[in-house]
Formats: C-alpha cells, structure tokens, sequence
C-alpha cells in the first residue's frame, strides 16, 4: 500500500512501531546491552529510587552482562564532580527509559527508544511527503531509513541516537516543510537535545541558523524555546554537575578519558575520521548502509527543486566534519555508523530524488545498494551479536561470505591502526570509493531526472 499510495504517517508510525517492538524483544534475548547501555539502564534503576549519584552497580551489570563491572567500567562512565559523582552522558535519557525500566526491565527500557524510533520513522514519513512529489520513490527511501541499517540496528537498543533523531527531524519539519510551522515548539525540541549528546546538540544549532530564512518572526520564537530550554540545562547542570553548562557531563568525562588513555578524544584528523566515518568496511556507512549513497545520485536534484532541503545537506555535512575529529568514531562496542543515526532521516529526501532517477545506470546501483543493505539489516536483525566488533572483528563481513560466498564489500578500507602499515591498504582502497561517489554526485548533477 505504501508503494501504491503512499500511505499514512499513523501507518507508518504503527508498521515501525511493530518492528521495533519484535526487534526489540529478541536482542533482549539474543544479545547483552554492551557498552553504554547497561549505563544507562543502571542510572535509570537509581533515578528509579530517587538517587543521581552515579554508581557501577554490580548486582545489576552481573545481572544484565554476566560478568562483574572492570575498572575502566566505573573510569569511562562514572565522573567526580564538585557535587558527587555523576554519568557521563548526563540523565534526560535514563530519565527517559526509567518508565518502561520499571514496568519490564531492560525489555521495558528499549521499548521506550522504539517508541521514539517510530516516531522518528513517522515524522520521517511525513518530511519525505512534504519535500518529493514521486510516491514510489519517497515510499522505497521510508523503507529503507526505517527498516535497513544504521536506525534498524539501533532501534531495539538502548543508545541516545534514536532519540535524537526524533528530535531532529521532527524539529526540522516544524521549521522548514510541515504545512504548518510550529518554531516555538522546534525551537523546545532543538533545545532538549542539549541534555543528549553534542553531536545533536550541534545539528540543532545549524537548524536554527537557517531559521532565519524562514523570516524573522519563526527564527525569533525558535530562538526564544531554544534559549529557554537551554536555561533550564544549564541550571539542571549547575545542581547535578556543579558546572551551569551544557554537556557537564561531556565535559569531565573527556577529561577522564584523555586522562586514562593518555591521548586526547579530539585529534582533528579529519583525513582520518571522515573517509573512516563513510568508508570504513565495519564501522562505516559503507560497510553496512551503502543505501545512503543512492542520495549522492539525488543531492544535486534535491536541492536544484527544494531550498529548504539546503538545511539538511548543511547539517549532515557539519555532523560528518565533527564526528571526524573525534578520536572514537566508531561509535563504541555497538552496531555500526551509530553516530549517523541522527541524520538519517535528513538524509532520506536526498535518497529518494536518486531512487527517482529513470535511467538504466541510476537504477542499477540503488538496486544494487539497496540490495546489499537489505541483506545486512536482515543479518544485523538476525544476528545482533554479530553487529558488534572490536577492532580486530568483522563479524558482518564474515557473514557476506558465509551467505554469498564472497564479500561484495570486502574491498572496502579498513582504518583501524591495527598494524604498523595500516594507513598503506586503507589510502589505496579508499581511492575507488571516493571515485565512486565522485562519479554519482556528477551523474546526478549532469542528468536531469528521466
């Protein structure tokens, strides 16, 4: 029906919502809440209680990974602060879960980031009818943002990225597209991404910078929420950090990590972190979402027919320049390009205006791409153990063999340091992708769409 007619934002609110849930009932099963999450889910036992003191609770990290919290557990996560310890990644996301922590458990706490996965999926749904008028393309783009890597991998977890994405788009749409404007409300919403992660809280920021656009009055009320809201973190930091700033938490956190590793979390190696971020064959977009792609053959179409997609090309293009100073691009001990999860659903309209291309070559390579996407959501959902890795894992890679008999993705780099020669391989493997993806950005600037 979604092909046909393009559907509805309560469908496909529900379809996703459907997914989710079944998805998130069996990596509950399936696979323990590494890296931050059972974090997150501690804070929320505690905020369950009544206590902000952050703790590396033992019984429930036993209970949860099965095995005792280490050292570097409490250092990564656990900060001194002039007020006591405190979480990292700050408490508006365990504050978030600590319903549904409640209810069922760890069961119960990622329901509540698939609720916010749907409504992502819905407001996604919603943008992409706002801004392309081809229904068969626009539908296929939904699909493949909800249901494909990096959102169906992240959806049936506990990570703050599903939440920011909600807050994105759906603040976008009420600044830029939706029929009716809602900026007090964007403006709220690109505020609250102050208490989830910097990466959010920068997108937020080129939102509204191109709220101006919009006229005077839309940026003055988005401007106003977003200073309000920005006001009420800066005095919820001063009670539980002691520190009257956004991302307190952020910000003793990479002390403590600099301090542990003995290396600073911002390199500013850009050559490094962005080829990484795009290309990288395990951690990268490429590796398991080449579907985004398809929106370098859409970008130029995209933008030639609607200027107020130029906010989106703005904000994923500043989002992959900061991720690539960040020394830990990888996203952690977690499912692949976690940290584009945000600017996925920015990314769709572009997807789609590629997907509308008629001719034989275009067509051909989002076949091709969202094919092998497909195969790797169904084996990331399939598997969820098997979409984590360190560095010296390819566990996705190795299904592609075990499936296909050869890794179509393979040739993609590698740029983790694991050897002392490592930059030689990844140079000389990353010349072919950027080639690629040259060459679709200039087919996609030179054809029309036909």
């Amino acid at each position: 029906m979604l092909l046909r007619t393009g559907g509805s934002a309560v469908l496909a609110f529900a379809l996703a919502l459907t997914v989710y849930a079944g998805l998130a009932l069996w990596t509950t099963a399936a696979v323990a809440p590494y890296g931050d999450q059972v974090h997150f889910l501690i804070a929320a036992d505690a905020l369950a209680h009544g206590r902000v003191e952050a703790t590396v609770d033992a019984r429930i990290f036993r209970d949860l990974i099965g095995v005792d919290p280490s050292p570097d557990d409490l250092a990564t996560h656990v900060v001194l602060t002039p007020v006591g310890p405190r979480l990292v990644q700050g408490y508006l996301v365990p504050l978030a879960l600590v319903p549904g922590w409640i209810a069922a458990g760890r069961l119960g706490a990622t329901l509540v980031v698939a609720l916010a996965g749907a409504w992502a999926a819905a407001q996604t749904f919603l943008l992409l009818r706002e801004t392309v008028a081809d229904v068969r393309a626009r539908s296929w783009s939904w699909l493949a943002a909800a249901f494909l890597a990096p959102v169906v991998a992240l959806a049936p977890t506990v990570y703050p990225n599903v939440l920011g994405a909600a807050a994105l788009v759906t603040a976008y749409r009420w600044l830029f597209t939706a029929p009716v404007r809602r900026p007090l409300l964007a403006g709220a919403l690109c505020g609250a991404t102050l208490f989830i992660t910097p990466r959010d809280g920068l997108v937020a920021l080129v939102l509204l910078a191109f709220a101006w656009s919009a006229g005077r009055a839309t940026f003055g009320r988005a401007a106003a929420a977003f200073a309000a809201v920005g006001a009420v973190a800066c005095a919820t930091n001063a009670l539980l950090y002691g520190v009257p700033v956004p991302y307190a938490g952020y910000l003793f956190g990479t002390a403590a990590a600099q301090t542990l590793t003995a290396e600073p979390s911002l390199t500013f190696r850009v050559w490094v972190g962005l080829p990484a971020i795009l290309y990288d064959r395990t951690f990268g977009v490429a590796g398991s979402a080449p579907w985004l792609f398809i929106g370098a053959l859409g970008a130029a179409a995209a933008l030639r027919a609607r200027r107020d997609l130029m906010p989106a090309a703005v904000a994923i293009a500043v989002s992959l320049l900061a991720l690539s100073v960040y020394r830990y691009w990888e996203g952690g001990y977690a499912p692949p390009a976690r940290y584009m999860v945000e600017v996925v659903p920015l990314a769709t309209p572009f997807v789609a205006y590629g997907l509308a291309r008629r001719d034989l070559s275009s067509r051909a390579f989002a076949a091709l791409a969202l094919g092998l996407g497909a195969l790797a959501a169904l084996l990331i959902a399939a598997l969820p153990a098997r979409a984590l890795n360190s560095a010296f894992e390819g566990k996705l890679q190795e299904l592609y063999d075990a499936v296909l008999g050869l890794n179509p993705l393979g040739w993609l780099p590698s740029f983790q340091p694991v050897t002392p020669d490592w930059y030689v391989a990844a140079y000389l493997r990353l010349v072919p992708a950027l080639l690629l993806t040259a060459a679709l950005a200039w087919w996609g600037w030179r054809r029309r769409l036909a």
